[in-house]
């Protein structure tokens, strides 16, 4: 009687050691597959956000050339932070509709701002060299939301050089 126990006890814990080892496995699968899913979401929402990027600049491009100025959120003036705000309001207003830029995206209308897919507004800044070029560098914070000028994992398109020449606002 006493084998036919240390039988029992010897096949529960090689059970134990089966079910413990199926378990572990099936964990490490989920948390596989989660950071998988984390990634592919990081990865999706990055590469969304540089077309978002290169839509921007189209559109600046697009105004710049149907009025023949920059739009007023963006002083060619002075280096400086575009207020993105402003941006979304000049190039999505009713008034430049009429410049076929097409609806603004899903997240950009709800938020009434040119926002990365983070819901962060997307970083803007004007540079010019005091003639009819402007420079216009344009970057999202990217999955960590941290603003790394560009560096890091943050995510930029090209550098856009819009050339126009100066017309009264």
């Amino acid at each position: 009687m006493l084998r036919s126990i240390k039988k029992l006890s010897l096949m529960g814990a090689i059970l134990a050691a089966c079910l413990a080892g199926i378990g572990a496995g099936v964990g490490g699968f989920w948390l596989l597959d989660r950071k998988r899913s984390e990634a592919h979401g990081n990865s999706h929402g990055s590469v969304r956000t540089r077309m978002d990027i290169q839509s921007i600049a189209l559109a600046v491009q697009i105004y710049v050339t149907e009025t023949g100025r920059l739009p007023d959120a963006v002083s060619p003036d002075v280096v400086a932070a575009v207020d993105t705000k402003r941006l979304y309001a000049n190039l999505f207003s009713d008034h430049a509709a009429k410049l076929e830029l097409g609806p603004p995206k899903r997240h950009w209308h709800e938020s009434e701002d040119l926002v990365d897919r983070w819901g962060n507004a997307l970083n803007i800044v004007v540079g010019t060299n005091g003639e009819a070029n402007v420079g216009i560098r344009i970057w999202s914070n990217g999955p960590n939301e941290r603003n790394e000028t560009g560096a890091g994992d943050d995510i930029s398109g090209h550098d856009l050089q819009v050339e126009f020449q100066l017309r009264a606002r």
